[in-house]
C-alpha cells in the first residue's frame, strides 16, 4: 500500500502504549518480541504473529485502514511500555541478554517488529482477498484469529499529513535499509542487527 498516510501522526504513541502495554510483561517473561523477518514484505510467520494477536487486533481497531503508524509513535508507545513500573527492569534485562547497544535501540527495535506484523499482516489479507469466496472458508494459511481480525479492515478517512518540514529527516530504524548517506554509523549497527538475530535462533 504505498502511500498511505499514517494514522495520526505525532499523536498515535499514547493510544499504541494503550494496546500494547498489557501484553508487555508477558512478552517479556517469555523470550520477548522474536520475530524473524526484518522486510515489510517477505518472511511471513503467522504462527509467531498469532503470539501477538490481541496487540495487532487492537492497533486494527485503532487504524481500520491496516495498522499505518509511524516508527516515531511506535516508540513512544514501546518506551513507555518499558519504564512502567512492572516492566522497568524486565525490560533492562530483556535488552542486555538480547544483546541490543542500549536501551533506546531496543525500542527501536521492538517498535519496528510490531510494525513489521503489521506489513505482513496486510499483506496476508491481500492474499485472502484473492482466494475464491468458498475457499476461503477453509484456506489453511488464513486461521481463525486472523480471519477475525480482517473483519475490522474498513475505509476511512484519516487528518492530512503535517507538513513535511514538521518532520525532519529521520535515519531508517534498522541500518541495513538506510540511505547512502547514513553509512557512517551503519557498519556498527549492522554487526549489532546480525548479533542480535543470531541470539533469536
Amino acid at each position: 500500500m504505498v502511500g498511505v498516510r499514517a494514522w495520526k501522526p505525532g499523536d498515535a504513541g499514547d493510544s499504541i502504549f494503550e494496546i500494547i502495554h498489557g501484553r508487555f510483561e508477558d512478552h517479556l517473561l517469555h523470550g520477548g518480541w522474536n520475530y524473524q523477518s526484518i522486510d515489510m514484505k517477505v518472511g511471513i510467520d503467522v504462527e509467531m504473529m498469532e503470539k501477538f494477536a490481541e496487540e495487532l487486533e487492537g492497533l486494527i481497531e485503532l487504524d481500520p485502514r491496516g495498522g499505518h503508524f509511524l516508527q516515531r509513535d511506535f516508540e513512544t508507545g514501546v518506551k513507555r511500555a518499558a519504564v512502567a513500573s512492572k516492566c522497568r527492569e524486565l525490560f533492562q534485562a530483556f535488552y542486555q541478554t538480547k544483546g541490543y547497544d542500549n536501551f533506546d535501540h531496543a525500542v527501536t527495535w521492538v517498535a519496528y517488529q510490531y510494525r513489521v506484523m503489521l506489513s505482513h499482516f496486510r499483506e496476508k489479507y491481500t492474499g485472502y482477498l484473492k482466494i475464491d469466496a468458498v475457499s476461503r472458508e477453509t484456506a489453511p494459511t488464513h486461521p481463525e484469529w486472523l480471519k477475525k481480525i480482517y473483519k475490522k479492515l474498513k475505509d476511512v478517512e484519516v487528518e492530512s499529513m503535517p507538513q513535511a518540514a514538521a518532520y525532519p529527516r529521520r535515519q531508517h530504524p534498522l541500518p541495513a535499509f538506510r540511505a547512502p548517506e547514513d553509512d557512517e554509523r551503519q557498519s556498527a549497527m549492522l554487526n549489532c542487527v546480525f548479533n542480535c538475530l543470531a541470539r533469536l535462533h
